[in-house]
Parts: structure tokens; sequence; C-alpha cells
């Protein structure tokens, strides 16, 4: 009854007054009273640029949105794997100290054949075996992150896009993209050249190439 002596008043609702309804018609699943605020809202005629170009321009930022996130994933898994390569680093460097402690407070230091020395190597074989897959997982991340640029690039090249131009086009990857470079100019000094890895170059480009087919007319 409520809603019927409501309904009698739909013409008249203000813009603000029509949206609330709305959604509270979506959320109890009430689709008669959708239709019948659809029905009743004033129609009104409005002048735009070209659809062509406008919505071609809107829609060119939905990919650097998705690449977006994507560089914040690979950034997250990146910096996941520093922060345990750093955490595993103080953790050496604790054994080193500590072995050199106890050797300065020995009475003297034991012979070549003593069992301190074998303690040592396999201490030091599981560091190094440590530190070269904390290199190769690095190395992967950071390879799987070049690669999701390299997706971008040939994604632009592809529908001949200027990749800058675009990326410029949306403050808020600036920032990432800087990250990213700032990662690999510092990792590079310990790494050889990180390679784009090419499944997620791939994977990303097609991506990108499905979410423009679905909104670019």
């Amino acid at each position: 009854m409520k809603s019927q002596k409501l309904s009698r008043h739909y013409d008249s609702l203000t813009p603000d007054e029509r949206f609330k309804l709305a959604l509270a018609a979506l959320s109890r699943g009430d689709e008669d009273e959708l239709l019948q605020l659809y029905a009743t809202c004033p129609r009104k005629t409005y002048s735009m640029p070209d659809a062509a170009f406008h919505d071609k321009l809107e829609v060119a930022k939905e990919p650097i949105k998705a690449f977006t996130t994507l560089i914040l994933e690979q950034l997250m898994r990146v910096n996941t794997v520093s922060v345990a390569f750093l955490s595993w680093r103080m953790v050496a460097l604790s054994v080193e100290e500590g072995f050199g402690i106890g050797l300065s407070v020995a009475a003297e230091v034991p012979d070549e054949p003593h069992s301190v020395w074998a303690e040592l190597d396999l201490a030091v074989d599981k560091q190094v075996a440590t530190a070269d897959m904390f290199l190769k997982e690095l190395t992967k991340s950071l390879s799987e992150l070049v690669g999701v640029q390299e997706g971008l690039r040939r994604f632009c090249e592809d529908k001949d896009v200027d990749m800058n131009a675009t990326l410029a086009s949306y403050p808020p990857i600036q920032w990432h993209i800087q990250q990213v470079e700032s990662l690999c100019s510092a990792i590079s000094k310990h790494l050889s050249e990180v390679d784009p890895d090419e499944e997620a170059a791939e994977e990303t480009a097609k991506c990108f190439d499905t979410l423009w087919q679905r909104l670019v007319p």
C-alpha cells in the first residue's frame, strides 16, 4: 500500500531521491519498482563530443587501470621476496658474527680437522644455497614484473597507441613505474640484466586486447 502511494509521486522525484529508491529496489530484487522508476524518470537531450572519439579516449584508460593492478601485484611479490632476503641476510650475518665471537673467546683456535670447522662449512653451504634460492626467486619475480611492462608495450604497438602518452594520461601509475625502474636499477648491480618473462608479456598483452575488444565498438 505504501509503495502504491509512493509510486504516485515518482514523476516528481528529485534525481537523488530516485537514485536512493532505485538502490533500495536493487537491494531487495524489486524489478517492477526499478522499471517504474526508469519509466517515470524525466527524459533529457544532451550534447556531447563525438562518441567515436570520447568513448575511445575513456576506454583507453581501462587497460592502464588493469596494468596498474598487475604492476602492484608484481611489485608486492618482489617486495615480499626482498624483505625475506633481507631477513635472511640478517640471520646470516648473525651466524658469521656469532662464529667469530666464539673463536675470539676460545682458549685457542681449533685445529683444521676439528668438528667446528665442519659445522662452519655446513653453515656456509646452507647460506650459499639460501642466497641462491632467493636470487632465483627475485630474478623470476622481476622478470614477470618486466614482462607485464613488455605486454603493455606490445599491446600499445598493436593498437598504434603511444605507450608513454597513455601512461601519462593516468597519473596514479607514474609512481609505480618509478618504483619498477628503481628496483631494476638497484638489483641490476647484483644480478645480470633481467629479461621480460615471455609468458607474462603474452598474457598481459592478450588480457589488454580482450578488454579493448569488449569496450571499443
